[in-house]
């Protein structure tokens, strides 16, 4: 029974041995570390791995315009591109109609547009966009100033309002002629100078004033050397309405009136006279120096003219008597310069707006 004993611990000790050897093996450890059969290495991984995300500079760069670099203010920066594909060319061969080397008195029709591209920075952010610019039509006054009527137009994608670089001096915008002559503006009449504020889809008008043309000219280009762009071929050939010139008879005055407005004849004394060609009762003529019938209703500028109006009220229209008061030489406003007006009440605001331009137009030969 005491050998027994003995055995069995024996037994129990070399059996411990055993376990513990055959559980450091080599090729058992490597068995359980073996990823199992089908699941790949990083389907088998339990940490996932940081993935660098691209940066807003690097995305940038795909932007069809660069972005700005930061300043310390949130004052605007631009750069322009232009487009010449879209500049509207004319293949004319017409020659100009012109009186003694002076072009004609008129509004003419040809014009233009071109685009460019801005880019500009708010906020340290980058933008971009593309501007369109059109000559609607230049007009040629009496004195053969050339005033030519443009416009505008921003087009982008995003909600900041942004700020197109409209810095016009008479340095900058300029005109050029076929006969490679340069005007530089004499007025210009913009919206805001400047800045100027553009919210898309909103256009914005201006008008720029140049001098006469030189005898023999009659193909233009207007150039926007800030934004790199040019309107070419804007061509002055023959008017497409003619600003006509009124000779008072009683007065020393002259005026002038579109002919796509007026029909124009003679008082019985030969004073000038003027009938609206759309709204009848709105007419206009001259008559012999004399004291006003009506009532005084108020003094008005219109232009660099003043008048005195006096009023009588009539049946279907207002009868209204402009006296010259100021704006030309005392010896002119010694004559009492006497115009009667006829105003319908069915369309008075069109009718007075046309009668006003050509009250605006007197002065002295």
């Amino acid at each position: 029974m005491r050998i027994s004993k003995r055995l069995l611990g024996l037994f129990i000790l070399i059996s411990s041995l055993m376990l513990l050897t055959s559980c450091n093996s080599p090729q058992l450890i490597q068995t359980l570390t073996q990823t199992p059969p089908g699941i790949s290495e990083r389907e088998a991984t339990t940490v996932p791995t940081t993935v660098s995300l691209p940066t807003q500079a690097a995305s940038a760069t795909q932007l069809p315009f660069a972005t700005a670099t930061p300043h310390p203010t949130a004052s605007p920066t631009f750069t322009s591109t232009s487009f010449p594909a879209e500049t509207l060319t004319s293949t004319s061969t017409s020659t100009p109609t012109q009186k003694s080397g002076v072009m004609v008195p008129g509004i003419y029709g040809s014009g233009g547009c071109n685009a460019y591209w801005i880019t500009f920075s708010v906020n340290y952010m980058g933008y971009g966009a593309h501007i369109t610019w059109c000559v609607d039509h230049v007009e040629v006054s009496q004195d053969g100033s050339m005033i030519f009527v443009m416009n505008w137009n921003a087009d982008y994608d995003f909600y900041q309002d942004i700020w197109g670089r409209f810095t016009i001096t008479n340095n900058n915008l300029f005109l050029s002629d076929n006969q490679n002559n340069r005007y530089d503006p004499i007025t210009v009449n913009i919206n805001q100078m400047g800045s100027m504020n553009m919210v898309p889809g909103t256009t914005y008008y201006g008008t720029i004033a140049f001098p006469h043309a030189n005898p023999g000219a009659y193909r233009f280009v207007i150039h926007d050397p800030d934004n790199k762009s040019e309107i070419s071929d804007i061509l002055m050939i023959d008017p497409v309405i003619t600003i006509n010139e009124i000779t008072t008879k009683f007065y020393p005055l002259v005026g002038s009136y579109y002919s796509d407005k007026w029909n124009a004849s003679e008082t019985k004394d030969g004073g000038f006279w003027l009938a609206h060609k759309k709204y009848a009762l709105c007419e206009m003529s001259e008559e012999k120096p004399g004291k006003p019938q009506g009532s005084l209703i108020n003094t008005i500028e219109i232009g660099s003219l003043k008048y005195d109006i006096y009023r009588t009220q009539q049946k279907d229209f207002s009868l209204r008597e402009y006296v010259l008061v100021g704006g030309v030489d005392e010896a002119v406003l010694a004559t009492k310069p006497l115009i009667i007006v006829t105003i319908p009440y069915d369309n008075p605001a069109p009718c007075l707006d046309d009668i006003g331009s050509v009250l605006a137009s007197f002065h002295t030969p």
